[in-house]
């Protein structure tokens, strides 16, 4: 019975460290993914000039989860009448923060993005979404340094601090 109980301390505490891990593999795709929706986003507006709910419906095809739900909410919540772009993309990026693994800092430089999203002409656009892609690169660069130094490091602490709790206890 002690040694279930032991495994199962020992197996709790790895999947924790896995989880902590995965999470910060994870931040470092999703970024990759908005950066990427980004500069598809200026491709659209500038060479293609359609609109946001347009733009918005080719993205949510293109990307993965969770990415791609932010962009098919936009797209449904552009279909009626809209007064305040603004706050349906605030609300959509907190709904997004929630189910993904972006810091808020991430969301962050989204909203700065959301204030000035379609309020231009396509130059000016243009400016704005470099500006955005440049700066979720530096966090994309600091969320790569991060997962290549702690994630193994989290998958062996969480079974090392298992063993270390089960070596306490028996």
């Amino acid at each position: 019975m002690k040694i279930i109980g032991a495994f199962c301390i020992v197996f709790a505490t790895s999947f924790l460290g896995f989880d902590m891990s995965n999470t910060l593999t994870n931040r470092t795709r999703q970024l990759k993914q908005l950066i990427v929706s980004l500069q598809m986003m200026e491709a659209e507006m500038v060479y293609s000039k359609r609109t946001l709910q347009q733009i918005f419906h080719v993205l949510r095809s293109k990307l993965d989860y969770p990415i791609t739900d932010f962009y098919d909410n936009l797209t449904k919540r552009l279909n009626g009448r809209v007064t305040n772009f603004y706050s349906i993309w605030s609300q959509e990026l907190e709904s997004l923060r929630t189910i993904s693994s972006l810091t808020a800092n991430d969301v962050e430089i989204l909203q700065q993005f959301g204030r000035t999203i379609g309020q231009h002409s396509a130059h000016e656009q243009r400016k704005h979404i470099q500006l955005t892609i440049y700066h979720l690169q530096l966090e994309l660069d600091q969320s790569r340094d991060k997962q290549q130094r702690y994630a193994t490091m989290l998958k062996t602490i969480g079974f090392l601090f298992g063993l270390l709790i089960v070596i306490l206890l028996f």
